[in-house]
């Protein structure tokens, strides 16, 4: 399912990316595509790092300015690992593996150096929607039966998540764009830092990730 959210975005992109009339071509609002790989960055020891990966449509300022504003939407699976949470005094979780799918509206300002082969510095800020959390691990429960004694339960479970539906943040970024022809590729290095955890009662699990992306912007 994951991939054919990906392959969907080419496909969309490649449908309306630009109409002809009488050998003129007239460019819709998207002039740019990227892919990418992410991770999970670790915050405290109880987490661990997880890969996930993503794909957007952008529109932004023509590429000859060297002060740039870039918008769109994209899709990223983050995932990520804790170790340990606390639901409260009768339940506690381990082995939890978080799976969240995001839609995510950038707001990026770009200052590029450069002509052929563009060097760019990239900061911005984001608004991460949840569409869909799931985490997987085991939980042990504890209750008083009916004679007054303590038990223990323990099972896995599969779930949705309690992730915070809005996770507004910020991203930093640098790259390089190689120009070809009227069109450029390009590759960027960013750190994204969402402002709420994913989860916070008592533990915590964080929203930052990396992510290395390729980048394709026509004209």
């Amino acid at each position: 399912m994951n991939c054919l959210v990906i392959s969907s975005l080419f496909v969309l992109l490649l449908s309306v990316r630009h109409v002809s009339a009488q050998d003129t071509t007239i460019l819709t609002f998207v002039d740019e595509i990227s892919v990418n790989v992410n991770q999970s960055l670790l915050f405290q020891d109880s987490e661990e790092q997880r890969g996930g990966f993503g794909g957007g449509i952008y529109f932004t300022s023509p590429m000859e300015k060297k002060v740039q504003l870039q918008s769109g939407l994209e899709y990223n699976l983050y995932r990520t690992f804790k170790s340990h949470l606390y639901e409260g005094h009768f339940s506690s979780t381990s082995s939890n593996n978080l799976s969240a799918h995001l839609v995510t509206i950038p707001l990026n300002l770009r200052i590029m150096v450069g002509s052929k082969i563009k060097t760019f510095l990239q900061a911005g800020c984001f608004l991460d929607f949840v569409a869909l959390s799931v985490v997987k691990g085991t939980r042990t429960q504890s209750e008083i039966d009916s004679l007054g004694h303590l038990t223990y339960s323990t099972y896995t479970f599969k779930e949705h998540s309690w992730a915070n539906p809005l996770n507004p943040g910020f991203s930093l970024a640098v790259g390089n764009f190689f120009k070809l022809r009227k069109q450029y590729l390009g590759w960027k290095v960013e750190y994204k830092l969402g402002l709420i955890p994913f989860y916070s009662y008592q533990t915590t699990i964080s929203n930052m990730s990396g992510r290395l992306s390729l980048i394709w912007h026509f004209r």
